[in-house]
């Protein structure tokens, strides 16, 4: 598959997941009461902080399977890290399932601020919750081992049904049958379980059950070498401790504040983070689709070709993400609006998705250059700078949320991440490339955040305040859309992908 359709699979797939997604949670608050949708933000947090139990064997799977493809190792020694990975994915679901379940009571009556919702009720739906994760980590072991395949039209096809039943799906679930916390999540619990058994079949054909591989699907499966086993050990723990580090840098401000607010308020908050969050939705595309194939160029010692890649992809990057982040800065309130209609929400949530949206981007762009360090297998400057991050984030929330609540944990985070971005990122790029970084941020960043700042400032100056939500609907798409072909013009990577499909269509008979 080339890389263009692959990324156009992937890029339709996320943006369904993440628009449903987003809309499910707009949707929810007509149905749900305040403190329901707080624990349903509750669940999403919880559920970034279960993956970590991944400790960063996806990652592994991932980048074993692509070095497969390759050529660079035998379908037997896959094979070997492939089964060895489902009983360790399974033995750490039932732990971290095992440990929420006995710490539910714990969690409804001390850890969060439930006012009205009945804690018994609370507590037996944290239970469900922790099942329902428990078969959501298994399934990463399957995931990523279409990922490594680059089979990107299967995991789109089955990232996009599942997300229909999990966010679309319960819509009539509530209007016909119920909208109590503990039936969403085990509604959600069914869901999951649907979802392993899917990825599951899908995953393990290739390498277990397709007649094409001959005597090796059944042949006895050999104990991996200590060379293999520790090079397989050495790049999970850091890629899990780099997951770890990530997840954390971008949980731990919720984590906080799922503490210091109301139920009510922390599903207010959690809300303008998502909408904020659409700026890494939108890179999860490009980096699934790079990560494999920049592996495989490393493998293949192909450098100078893994550099053009890396700089057409930050490219790609910045057009992908910076109209989103002009569009919510602008806009923050119209946007809350048109996904809500509640007005209380908006006054609450929209100054932190204005400044939230913003330190999202900085760290986007922070984190551009562990594409290179993963295709090297070597992430040692990547793991020092997120260890730095969460310790410059943990101070910076604890005092900023103290001091100003929302607000403070909004500055705290456009703070941290500016600081990471001008101090750490040059630091790495001259270790891997020197004299990159500069030519990095004036040509492949610098043009399009230009033109897209640009934009936003006139359309911030000039425009007219939308009195209705039909009008602020149209009011976010006119600008989203002209954010967009700005940013496409100004990459020079986008005008010869689009000077190449006019020349295209105009040679065709």
């Amino acid at each position: 598959m080339t890389l263009t359709r692959a990324a156009a699979f992937n890029y339709f797939s996320h943006a369904y997941v993440a628009l449903v997604g987003l809309l499910a949670l707009g949707i929810y608050i007509k149905f749900i009461d305040p403190e329901t949708y707080g624990l349903v933000a509750f669940y999403g947090v919880t559920q970034a902080w279960f993956i970590l139990l991944d400790l960063g064997l996806g990652a592994t799977i991932s980048r074993e399977t692509a070095r497969q493809q390759a050529g660079a190792q035998s379908i037997q020694q896959l094979r070997q890290l492939l089964r060895g990975s489902e009983y360790f994915f399974a033995a750490m679901s039932v732990l971290g399932a095992a440990v929420l379940v006995a710490g539910a009571h714990f969690i409804s009556t001390h850890w969060l601020n439930i006012k009205t919702l009945a804690l018994d009720q609370a507590t037996l739906a944290i239970k469900f919750m922790a099942v329902s994760m428990a078969l959501r980590l298994i399934t990463v072991a399957y995931r990523s081992m279409l990922t490594g395949m680059e089979d990107f039209l299967r995991l789109s096809l089955l990232n996009t049904f599942f997300a229909t039943l999990r966010f679309v799906a319960v819509i009539p679930f509530f209007v016909y049958f119920s909208t109590e916390a503990v039936d969403f999540f085990i509604y959600q619990m069914v869901i999951s379980a649907g979802e392993l058994a899917a990825f599951r079949r899908y995953a393990r054909k290739p390498f277990f059950k397709d007649k094409r591989l001959g005597s090796a699907v059944n042949q006895p499966l050999s104990t991996p070498n200590n060379l293999q086993i520790q090079g397989w050990i050495r790049f999970s723990l850091a890629a899990g401790t780099t997951a770890g580090l990530w997840i954390a840098v971008t949980q731990v401000d919720r984590l906080i504040l799922s503490n210091r607010l109301s139920l009510g308020d922390f599903g207010y908050f959690n809300l303008a983070v998502v909408v904020a969050s659409a700026v890494f939705v939108a890179t999860v595309p490009i980096n699934t689709v790079l990560t494999p194939r920049m592996a495989r160029l490393h493998a293949g010692r192909n450098d100078e070709r893994l550099f053009d890649l890396y700089r057409t992809g930050t490219q790609i990057i910045a057009v992908a993400t910076l109209p989103i982040v002009g569009l919510c800065h602008v806009l923050s309130a119209p946007i809350l609006w048109v996904l809500t209609g509640n007005a209380q929400l908006v006054q609450v949530a929209a100054p932190v998705l204005s400044l939230y949206v913003i330190g999202n981007a900085l760290l986007v762009f922070s984190l551009c250059p562990y594409l290179l360090q993963y295709a090297r297998g070597n992430m040692k400057m990547h793991l020092t700078g997120n260890t730095l991050l969460l310790i410059g984030l943990g101070v910076g929330m604890a005092w900023a949320t103290s001091l100003a609540g929302m607000s403070g944990a909004g500055w705290a985070w456009i703070t941290v991440n500016a600081l990471y971005f001008t101090l750490w990122v040059p630091l790495i790029h001259h270790r891997w490339w020197p004299g990159m970084h500069l030519k990095w941020l004036a040509h492949d960043i610098g043009p399009i955040a230009g033109a897209v700042s640009l934009i936003s400032l006139v359309w911030q100056a000039l425009a007219p305040h939308p009195t209705s939500r039909l009008q602020a609907a149209i009011v976010v798409v006119a600008l989203g859309a002209s954010l967009l072909m700005a940013a496409m013009f100004a990459s020079q990577v986008m005008r010869l992908w689009l000077s190449a499909q006019y020349a295209r269509r105009r040679s065709s008979p």
